[in-house]
């Protein structure tokens, strides 16, 4: 006897949202055609909107490592029976800001060190996943998040010089809104 399938409320990994057919979704995959319009998208949307999952679809949609996982991922979906050119062609760059500690206190110094400590854990497990395309070395070891992004930028502008084909890099955020809004909020005493 099947399972009965599931609400996804909490789910924020597209991977686990179709695997098995577990979960009920609306197959809103069509966007991607319509995201691909613009430049840099931005959403706004309320808290437990599905800004989370949305983000996840685009990591597993653009990501050039999860080609050979295309059918399982998006294959009962409209834009896995019509994919756009673009569909599993990027290095994905994805940051969660909402991993980001504020804290109550809004200590400016903790918030930098926590931001710094996501963004470079990130582009740690960037530049593994996509070493065969460039050496991502001196990124893997920054210290800080402006310097992590410089050596990603620097490591694919040398391999392109030594000849390389290096795909673009699509960077991907999530909870920008939340992450901002806390800190904002951690702040209110006008310092």
């Amino acid at each position: 006897m099947k399972e009965k399938r599931r609400i996804p409320y909490g789910v924020g990994n597209w991977a686990e949202l179709v695997r098995d057919d577990a979960y009920f979704y609306v197959d809103h995959t069509a966007y991607v055609r319509e995201l691909e319009q613009y430049r840099t998208p931005v959403f706004l949307r309320p808290r437990r909107f599905g800004k989370t999952m949305w983000c996840s679809l685009l990591e597993c949609y653009y990501d050039i490592s999860r080609k050979d996982d295309f059918d399982w991922l998006f294959g009962k979906t409209e834009i896995g029976r019509n994919p756009t050119k673009l569909a599993n062609s990027f290095l994905v760059l994805r940051l969660n800001f909402s991993l980001v500690e504020v804290g109550e206190s809004g200590d400016l110094a903790r918030i930098e060190e926590s931001f710094n400590a996501h963004v470079t854990g990130s582009v740690r497990g960037f530049a593994r996943a996509y070493a065969k395309y460039a050496d991502f070395s001196r990124a893997e070891n920054a210290k800080t998040a402006l310097r992590a992004i410089e050596e990603i930028r620097e490591a694919i502008r040398e391999a392109l010089r030594a000849g390389k084909t290096v795909p673009p890099v699509y960077v991907i955020i999530d909870d920008y809104d939340n992450f901002m809004n806390q800190l904002i909020f951690a702040k209110r005493d006008g310092d």
